[in-house]
C-alpha cells in the first residue's frame, strides 16, 4: 500500500537524500536547485511512502524515512487545473530508489494521479521523464507507467550526446578548427568558485551573443546562476577561451553524476574564426570528462520539436554526438 505526502519545507533535508539514493535523481531535482525561482511556481511536490495510515486517508502516519520510496517534482497552475512535473526545470517526473518494481511504480502512478485529482481537482498532469542517461541503472518504468494512465506524447526534443564509453571519432573539420585555435594563442581556464568577475564577464558576451543570434536572453540571470554555483560548486562549472586574457567563448556545464550537461555555448566574433569552441569540447570531451558515461550538447530544437536546427545539430555531431530524446 502507498501514502502520498505533500512536500513541505521541513521535508527539505528528507528530500535531498532520498535525490542522492535514488536510481535516476539529479542535482536540479534537490531543493536548493528547484526552489531559488519558488516565486514563480506554486510547489505541489510529493513524498511517496510504502505504507498506508490506518484510515486509509493520504495523510502521514508513523511513517519514516526508510518508508520513503519516491519523490515527484511538481508545481500547480490554478487557472488551467493542471500539474506540472515540472515548469521551472529541464525535467521532473517520478524518481525512486533502484529495488523499485514495475508494478510499484504502477501503484505509485495511479496513486500520485489519485492525489491531484482529490485533493487539488486536477485534470490534466504534464510529465517531462528524465531521459534514460541520468539513471543509474535501467529506468523505463515511468514510461509504462504512463502508457497505462493513457499518457500521450505532446513535444519530443532530441538531444545530442556523446557515449563516452563508445566514443565516435570527431569528424575533420572539428578536429582542424581545434587546432587552428591553438595556433592563434587560445587556452582554456576554468573559473574558480567564488569567481563572480569572471562569471559577469562571461554572462555579458553570453548576453551579447543570444541577443544577436537568437534574440533570446538567458533563463538564468547573472545573479541567479551565481547563487546557484555558489550551492552547488561540485556540480556547475564554467569553462572559458581566452586570448590573450579576453574570454572569447565558453559553456556551462552541470555535472550530474556521470552526465555532463553542456549549456549556455556562446563565442565571441574572435571565437567563431578561430575554433575556440572546437578547442573547448575537445578538451572536455578528450580530458575532462573521459571518465563520463556521456556529455549532452543539449536540445536543437524549436516549436516543441517540429522544427530542427540542422546546422546545430550537424556542428554537435561533428564532436561525436548522437540523438537522445527529451520528452513530454
Amino acid at each position: 500500500m502507498i501514502t502520498i505526502i505533500p512536500y513541505s519545507i521541513n521535508r527539505k533535508e528528507t528530500w535531498d537524500a532520498f535525490v542522492e539514493s535514488s536510481k535516476n535523481g539529479t542535482f536540479l531535482l534537490k531543493r536548493n536547485f528547484m526552489d531559488y525561482h519558488s516565486d514563480r511556481f506554486f510547489d505541489c511536490s510529493l513524498l511517496v511512502y510504502a505504507g498506508i495510515s490506518p484510515d486509509g486517508e493520504f495523510k502521514e502516519s508513523g511513517l519514516t524515512t526508510k518508508d520513503l520510496v519516491a519523490v515527484f517534482p511538481a508545481n500547480w497552475d490554478k487557472e488551467n487545473q493542471t500539474v506540472y512535473s515540472h515548469q521551472g526545470l529541464t525535467y521532473g517526473g517520478l524518481l525512486v530508489l533502484p529495488e523499485v518494481t514495475q508494478k510499484e511504480v504502477l501503484d505509485m502512478m495511479q496513486a500520485i494521479l489519485q492525489y491531484y485529482r482529490d485533493y487539488m481537482q486536477a485534470v490534466r498532469l504534464v510529465y517531462k521523464p528524465i531521459p534514460y542517461i541520468y539513471s543509474s541503472v535501467p529506468s523505463g518504468e515511468e514510461l509504462y507507467a504512463l502508457f497505462r494512465a493513457g499518457a500521450r506524447l505532446t513535444r519530443r526534443l532530441v538531444s545530442t550526446c556523446v557515449s563516452m564509453r563508445n566514443p565516435m571519432k570527431m569528424a575533420t573539420l572539428r578536429m582542424r578548427q581545434a587546432r587552428k585555435a591553438v595556433d592563434h594563442g587560445f587556452y582554456i581556464d576554468r573559473i574558480i568558485e567564488g569567481d563572480i568577475e569572471t562569471l559577469r564577464e562571461y554572462w555579458t558576451l553570453l548576453e551579447g551573443v543570444l541577443e544577436k543570434y537568437h534574440n533570446a536572453r538567458p533563463t538564468h540571470t547573472l545573479q541567479e546562476m551565481a547563487l546557484l554555483m555558489s550551492q552547488f560548486p561540485k556540480n556547475i562549472r564554467l569553462y572559458i577561451v581566452r586570448h590573450e586574457k579576453r574570454i572569447v567563448a565558453g559553456v556551462v556545464v552541470f555535472e550530474c553524476r556521470k552526465v555532463a550537461h553542456v549549456q549556455y555555448i556562446a563565442s565571441g566574433e574572435e571565437g567563431r574564426t578561430y575554433g575556440a569552441l572546437d578547442l573547448l569540447f575537445r578538451h572536455l570531451i578528450n580530458e575532462r570528462y573521459k571518465q563520463y558515461d556521456y556529455v549532452d550538447f543539449g536540445t536543437s530544437n524549436e516549436d516543441g520539436g517540429r522544427y530542427l536546427n540542422e546546422g546545430l545539430i550537424h556542428q554537435k555531431e561533428g564532436f561525436g554526438g548522437r540523438a537522445v530524446c527529451y520528452d513530454t
